[in-house]
């Protein structure tokens, strides 16, 4: 904001504590949006170490992990429609 050469006195000093809040304000909104982009960073540096850390895999996850389909590939019905209904009876 440009305080007008013809402003004195107490309109100057208005004009000027204006222009200072406004500043300030838009140093407050700053720190903040720095913040977010710290934490976002921490988050994904925590994310990044984790996954280089081996993953500990149960027994029932890696058998679920086989018997699932792979993304990508269409997999055929291999269940038998009449066990089905034998079952579900």
């Amino acid at each position: 904001m440009n305080i007008p050469p013809e402003a004195e006195g107490e309109v100057k000093r208005r004009l000027q504590a204006e222009e200072i809040q406004g500043q300030c304000v838009f140093l407050e909104y700053a720190k903040l949006h720095l913040r977010r982009l710290e934490q976002q960073l921490e988050i994904k540096e925590a994310g990044m170490f984790r996954r280089s850390e081996p993953s500990q895999v149960t027994e029932e996850e890696a058998a679920n992990r086989k018997r699932l389909p792979k993304p990508g590939r269409r997999e055929k019905m291999k269940a038998i429609p009449s066990e089905l209904r034998a079952k579900n009876s």
